[in-house]
C-alpha cells in the first residue's frame, strides 16, 4: 500500500546503484507522488517502469512526474501503464510538455488503453511528436559519445 510506495520512493530517492527499476501495484496518490519527487532526485535510475491500478494514479501524480522530468538527466526511458487511470486534462498537457522538454530520456511509453482522459484530443495531440522528440534525444546523445572519443 502506500506506507511500502513511500518507503520505495525514499529508496529511489538515496539510490546510488540501481540503474533499472520495475514497480507494480496499488500505491495511492501520496506514494505516487513521493516517488516522482524521488525521481527528480534520483541521479542513477536509467530505467524506470510503473504499472499501477488506476485507483493510484492522480492529477496530482502526473504534475509531480512532469516535474521530475524536468530535473532528471540520468533517465534514458519511462514507461507508465496505468490501465482505465482518469486524468484530467491541465495535468495531462503539463505532462507532456515536461517529457517534450527532457533531452536525455530516450525511450517513452505511455499506454493509454481505457484511459478516461478529460479532452483526450488535446492531449493526443500534444503527444503525437513525442516519438520524434524520442529520437532527437537519441541522436543528440549518440553524437555527444562520439564527441567525446574523439
Amino acid at each position: 500500500g502506500s506506507d511500502i510506495g513511500i518507503a520505495m520512493a525514499d529508496a529511489i530517492r538515496q539510490n546510488i546503484t540501481l540503474k533499472i527499476l520495475k514497480l507494480s501495484g496499488e500505491f495511492g496518490e501520496e506514494a505516487g507522488k513521493a516517488m516522482a519527487f524521488a525521481l527528480g532526485r534520483n541521479s542513477t535510475l536509467e530505467v524506470f517502469s510503473l504499472e499501477a491500478g488506476f485507483t493510484s494514479v492522480s492529477d496530482g501524480t502526473f504534475i509531480a512526474l512532469g516535474e521530475a522530468m524536468k530535473k532528471n538527466t540520468t533517465l534514458r526511458s519511462l514507461k507508465i501503464d496505468v490501465p482505465g487511470m482518469q486524468l484530467g486534462r491541465e495535468a495531462a498537457l503539463a505532462f507532456c510538455k515536461a517529457i517534450k522538454q527532457n533531452w536525455t530520456l530516450h525511450f517513452f511509453t505511455w499506454d493509454l488503453e481505457e484511459a478516461d482522459i478529460e479532452d483526450e484530443d488535446d492531449v493526443v495531440t500534444s503527444l503525437q511528436n513525442v516519438d520524434r522528440l524520442m529520437l532527437r534525444n537519441r541522436l543528440v546523445h549518440c553524437e555527444r559519445q562520439r564527441l567525446l572519443q574523439l
